[in-house]
């Protein structure tokens, strides 16, 4: 026996796995965090379709959880912390922001 992998083109910078949804989360260096549904093996459910929650992050480092409020926290290189909404619309909060002499980056 064999696991299934899952193949795309990124490079991932974190990921965590939320058991209550079955679901799995991961940041990627281009930018995004995508939201996958695992099914009862633990493999990718592919009759749920891959959902992107949040892109254009820049790089997104490390990704926490509150799974009683259903938020997720994500770590942004250059300092800076968002939290997103679980739910959509998604919603997204600038909640830490290192500032900048030069300027202020924007999301």
């Amino acid at each position: 026996w064999m696991p299934k992998l899952v193949l795309e083109d990124i490079s991932v910078t974190d990921l965590l796995y939320q058991s209550d949804t079955s679901t799995l989360f991961y940041a990627s260096e281009e930018g995004y965090i995508r939201k996958v549904k695992l099914d009862n093996d633990h493999e990718v459910d592919e009759s749920v379709p891959k959902e992107d929650i949040a892109t254009n992050l820049g790089n997104p480092c490390q990704l926490a959880i509150d799974s009683s409020r259903q938020q997720l926290y994500v770590a942004i290189r250059l300092g800076k912390i968002l939290r997103i909404d679980l739910a959509p619309p998604y919603r997204q909060r600038l909640i830490i922001q290192r500032p900048s002499r030069s300027r202020v980056e924007s999301l």
